[in-house]
């Protein structure tokens, strides 16, 4: 006997379950809506919040004959983190109804190095007073006010501090693994690919400063002054000068301290004047090679004329690390000299230069 109404179609299905399916699409929905979402997050909290410390390499060379080089753009990722360490330098003169810049408006990029607003950018024909016409733009469009200006007589760059807080810092990288043949990217007006093509040594026929920089890198192609470059972890590298050489970005590393201490440029080294000597005293089994210090100006510091410096904190100096190992040692650091045909270790304390 059926148990259904005579006068009624048969039961196709149970009403509950018709509209627990008629839910399933909803849930489905929501579920989709959900994972786009949370893949959304994920790429917003990684271009806006992972630190600048990323180890990826945004790029692949197959050789050192086959790199990327030219108007080539950066990982977006990568693009982003880079940029949000930038304050654009522009001239406020060449400003167009409160809005647009000339093409002829940007002055520089400058490389926010603490986020209380100081960065470091170098303006070639930088005369003092003139960034009193200045505006400096971040990523977003927020403008900043100029609070003071350093020069860097040494290495001819600007210490911009401006009126902010909080804002995104660049990193520096481990500085001997910049050599030959690392891959750059470069940002002036735009961005490009480019990488160290060699080492440019200075030539001096004279006594020169022990603290002064004997090397500089050049690029694989030519830069106008001013440009910054990264590495492919997004660390900076050091600024293009008037050249078209790398500036020394681990001078810049250095500063950072007395900026944020004192609001000041402080060069603590040593005062010798001299040249690298090779295979001095051969006869006495000397065999060595160093910097033989010709003048030991008016501080007292335990080197007489006529020492060669051989090594500094237990490291071997020569042309291309020599200014690097004495900028970067401790103000109270180890010298290994020759002397009179033997070696002799002297503790040495570092003085503050004044030029």
């Amino acid at each position: 006997m059926k148990n259904g109404a005579p006068h009624l179609p048969p039961k196709v299905c149970r009403v509950d379950t018709y509209y627990r399916l008629q839910n399933v699409r909803w849930l489905l929905l929501f579920a989709f809506l959900a994972f786009i979402a949370g893949g959304s997050a994920a790429l917003i909290f990684e271009a806006y919040v992972m630190p600048e410390y990323s180890n990826s390499t945004y790029w692949m060379n197959i050789s050192p004959n086959n790199r990327n080089v030219g108007n080539v753009q950066p990982e977006i990722v990568l693009q982003k983190q880079m940029e949000q360490r930038l304050l654009t330098i522009y001239d406020a003169r060449k400003k167009i109804s409160n809005q647009f810049y000339k093409q002829n408006a940007l002055v520089a990029k400058g490389a926010v190095i603490s986020s209380d607003g100081w960065l470091v950018a170098l303006v070639p024909d930088y005369i003092v007073g003139m960034e009193k016409n200045w505006e400096l733009i971040d990523y977003q469009g927020s403008s900043y006010k100029i609070e003071k200006v350093l020069f860097d007589k040494l290495e001819k760059v600007l210490y911009v501090k401006v009126s902010a807080s909080g804002l995104r810092v660049v990193s520096f990288p481990t500085w001997q693994d910049v050599v030959i043949n690392t891959e750059l990217w470069t940002v002036n007006s735009n961005w490009q690919a480019t990488f160290i093509k060699k080492e440019s040594i200075l030539e001096n026929d004279f006594a020169w400063l022990i603290w002064q920089p004997q090397i500089n890198w050049q690029l694989a192609d030519n830069f106008v002054p001013g440009t910054v470059t990264f590495n492919n972890q997004g660390q900076f590298v050091g600024i293009v000068n008037k050249d078209g050489l790398l500036s020394h970005g681990w001078l810049v590393e250095k500063q950072i301290s007395p900026l944020l201490t004192f609001g000041k440029l402080e060069y603590f080294g040593l005062p010798w004047q001299g040249y690298f000597v090779q295979d001095i005293n051969k006869n006495e089994g000397g065999d060595v090679s160093g910097f033989y210090v010709e003048k030991i100006g008016n501080v007292v510091t335990g080197i007489v004329k006529g020492d060669t410096i051989l090594k500094i904190n237990k490291q071997d100096i020569n042309v291309s690390n020599l200014a690097f190992l004495l900028w970067t040692a401790p103000n109270d650091l180890e010298v290994v000299v020759w002397r009179n045909g033997g070696a002799l270790t002297l503790k040495v304390s570092k003085t503050l230069l004044t030029f």
